[in-house]
């Protein structure tokens, strides 16, 4: 086996990975979060701000960034799998 050649296409899942993208929505706001686990995008709904309920909007974002990131990383676990597979590694990451 070409120890570089491993390297390099798992350096290229790694880079397809981070690719990954998931959202998640809760009451007028919508997270994007990437493969590598960051935070694209937050988007608030006017009419969330409008109501001046600090607490309810700190909340809510709570609620979807974690929404966001666990979605992510389901994703790339599915994703990762799917590549572990394509490796001949076997069910790396139990999935089935």
């Amino acid at each position: 086996m070409d120890l570089d050649r491993v390297m390099s296409q798992v350096q290229q899942a790694q880079a397809e990975l981070a690719k990954v993208e998931a959202s998640f929505s809760a009451n007028g706001l919508t997270v994007v979060a990437t493969g590598d686990l960051q935070i694209k995008s937050v988007s608030i709904d006017p009419d969330v701000i409008e109501n001046g309920e600090k607490e309810r909007l700190e909340d809510v974002v709570l609620v979807a960034v974690n929404g966001a990131l666990d979605k992510a990383r389901g994703e790339v676990q599915n994703q990762a799998s799917g590549l572990a597979a394509g490796f001949g590694l076997g069910d790396l990451f139990g999935q089935h």
